[in-house]
């Protein structure tokens, strides 16, 4: 019992609020969108346009990295191009690991946050299931490359805009695998395109 009123004791109130608005949004609907609500939230919460800013940059973030583990898992499970099911695994296994970082970053900022991909993903994943067998490891090796690119370009331009050093720490400890990432997506689509 010391040991659990040590650790609460040492939960910040702004992480407290953060653990607090997750369990709010995991009460919605299974539908409704946790990145708006997310964002709403941090809207309510953050006096600055700086902060907010950073704020949605982290909800876009996780938002991304949960899009990027099911694109991932589906992929592992549908394909059965080795090289695809080995990317994948990777890409899984690091956007698991983002998360994990961001979420411990908000929950030291008070910064609420969504808990899946968002309806874009969603709808994109569905197009990608039900993309035909011939057809799948290209769409999917292509989808990457795109979601990859964009995610980079997003932390890349926070890195420029923010003046949050434990940001730029972050951002700059999360690019290299994603630039890795990136390669091993583009090498593997011009395999499956020549």
């Amino acid at each position: 019992m010391i040991g659990r009123e040590t650790h609460i004791g040492t939960l910040s109130l702004a992480g407290i609020y953060a653990l607090c608005f997750s369990a709010l949004i995991s009460g919605c609907h299974p539908r409704e969108n946790s990145e708006r609500i997310a964002k709403e939230e941090n809207d309510k919460n953050f006096d600055t346009k700086s902060s907010e800013k950073e704020a949605d940059f982290i909800v876009e973030t996780i938002t991304r990295d949960y899009a990027s583990v099911k694109f991932a898992e589906l992929a592992m499970g549908r394909s059965n191009n080795q090289s695809v099911k080995e990317i994948a695994s990777i890409i899984a296994k690091d956007h698991e690991k983002l998360i994990k970082e961001l979420k411990g970053f908000a929950n030291k900022r008070g910064i609420a946050i969504p808990l899946e991909e968002n309806k874009n993903a969603r709808k994109k994943l569905d197009d990608l299931r039900n993309t035909d067998n011939k057809n799948f490891d290209e769409t999917w090796c292509r989808e990457l490359t795109n979601r990859h690119e964009k995610t980079i370009q997003s932390l890349e331009d926070m890195w420029e805009q923010t003046t949050d050093d434990e940001l730029k720490k972050w951002i700059n400890s999360a690019l290299p695998g994603l630039r890795n990432n990136l390669v091993k997506l583009n090498a593997c689509h011009e395999k499956l395109t020549t």
